[in-house]
């Protein structure tokens, strides 16, 4: 679809698709009109989610539900509208991804920042970097 959304906290989740690939209509996890969401040939992590997901609700494109997995990741985001894409989660504390990470891209613009800076892109501007810092 043009523009799609799951998101989990914990044992919540949260699934959006538009435009619908079938419509989907449920009320505690029985389906009145179509089937449970599923990835449709996306990564593995979204598909076990949308299948161990229990639906408080769902309704034409988007839905609520709960899953019996709270860890790994406690926290998933993914994203997408038109040809722009966000993702994030959580991983291990203080593992080899330092206490806090995220990258960030919209078309040419890049953004990154990782605390310890044990990897690092380094500062730049117009192409000049300083302060890099690679393994």
């Amino acid at each position: 679809g043009c523009c799609k959304g799951l998101n989990k906290c914990f044992c919540c989740v949260s699934h959006s698709k538009f435009p619908p690939d079938p419509c989907m209509c449920a009320v505690c996890n029985f389906f009145i009109v179509g089937q449970p969401p599923s990835s449709n040939g996306a990564d593995a992590a979204e598909a076990a989610y949308l299948q161990n997901t229990c639906w408080m609700y769902y309704c034409c494109c988007a839905g609520d539900g709960c899953t019996s997995e709270l860890a790994n990741p406690m926290i998933l985001g993914q994203q997408k509208f038109l040809c722009c894409m966000a993702t994030r989660n959580t991983t291990d504390c203080v593992g080899p991804r330092g206490l806090f990470l995220t990258a960030q891209k919209l078309i040419c613009c890049m953004n990154y920042c990782m605390l310890p800076t044990h990897i690092t892109p380094g500062i730049g501007l117009c192409n000049y970097v300083c302060h890099e810092k690679y393994p």
